[in-house]
């Protein structure tokens, strides 16, 4: 076994749970930050089969007290920094709390890491920061262009990690936009597991906008591709764009989600579910040929295979189901 320690932020949710499962699995020990609540909650962690279990350590911490980010990087060889708020209609009723996790919290992180040399940063960023871009399918050298306050803490915190790559030779970060990420355990207000819940209830769906494009990426591809990360060689420009290279609109999902199901699925508009007309982003599609060639990394599972396992997992979930979306 490994007796390299890796840290996850955010471990406790949809992604940073699959990650430390993948990383465990792989035989490294892991350092997880889950966001500390009285009642001892560990989130997803909860699902981390109990054989791998001896190598890992949770935290319950808080990525806005620095005191706590100094601790916690004590020792690891590598940290992927997921932990954030990610709502983005939140994002429109609470901007301040969400630089000060995203923004605020990921800067904590690169002080620490300026008296750390030899540790590697990967900060998970968002497709979002792209806004509705000229550029499709979209490059890494794409323009940033934010369409809500998540997107915008979530620009400012890549922009720092940038600024301090650029500025402190003794800090090694990458940084890693992820595009729409989906698989078992995902929140019910992300719109997959939204489309399936309803689904398994009924044929009839309500949901918001329905012509927008997404590059959807299965979350066991993207844990992969993570673990890449930990023994890269550094490099001048290491911001890598993660999708799948195929986009699909929500009708599309809708279809594949009914053919699975085996029935006809019938779709309602909700008013009260779109975003602001100029807050919704049409189309995020990945151009992937720099993970796919620096990194050798490609999606091993098909976006059907990945809808197929999100199915079964909110059928064998009934309580993931329990409320209504």
């Amino acid at each position: 076994m490994s007796e390299t320690l890796i840290g996850v932020t955010g471990a406790g949710g949809f992604i940073g749970s699959h990650l430390v499962e993948h990383l465990l699995g792989a035989g490294y020990r892991v350092r997880a930050m889950i966001r500390y609540s009285s009642h001892g909650d560990v989130g997803h962690l909860k699902h981390i089969p109990v054989e791998l279990g001896s190598r890992l350590e949770i935290v319950p911490s808080d990525v806005r007290d620095a005191g706590e980010v100094e601790r916690f990087l004590d020792g690891l060889t590598c940290c992927f920094h997921l932990a954030a708020v990610v709502s983005v209609p939140h994002s429109f009723l609470a901007p301040r709390s969400y630089f000060e996790t995203n923004a605020e919290g990921t800067l904590h992180f690169l002080e620490a890491m300026r008296r750390r040399p030899g540790t590697r940063l990967v900060f998970a960023s968002t497709s979002e920061v792209f806004g509705n871009n000229p550029q499709i399918p979209i490059g890494e050298e794409a323009p940033l262009l934010p369409c809500s306050p998540y997107a915008a803490s979530k620009v400012a915190a890549e922009r720092f990690v940038y600024a301090y790559l650029k500025s402190y030779p003794e800090v090694d970060a990458v940084i890693v936009r992820p595009f729409n990420t989906f698989g078992p355990r995902q929140s019910l207000r992300a719109v997959i597991p939204v489309i399936v819940q309803q689904a398994l209830r009924g044929d009839v769906l309500h949901l918001g906008a329905t012509d927008t494009r997404r590059d959807f990426l299965f979350v066991k591809d993207l844990a992969a591709f993570y673990e890449r990360l930990i023994h890269w060689p550094r490099a001048d420009n290491p911001i890598f764009n993660v999708g799948s290279g195929t986009d699909y609109s929500i009708t599309d999902v809708v279809r594949l989600v009914g053919e699975h199901l085996g029935k006809k699925l019938t779709i309602h508009q909700d008013h009260e579910r779109l975003r602001p007309t100029a807050a919704e982003v049409q189309r995020l599609l990945a151009q992937n040929d720099k993970v796919r060639s620096v990194l050798d990394w490609k999606p091993s599972h098909t976006f059907a295979e990945g809808l197929g396992e999100m199915v079964r997992w909110l059928r064998d979930h009934p309580e993931a189901t329990s409320y209504r979306v």
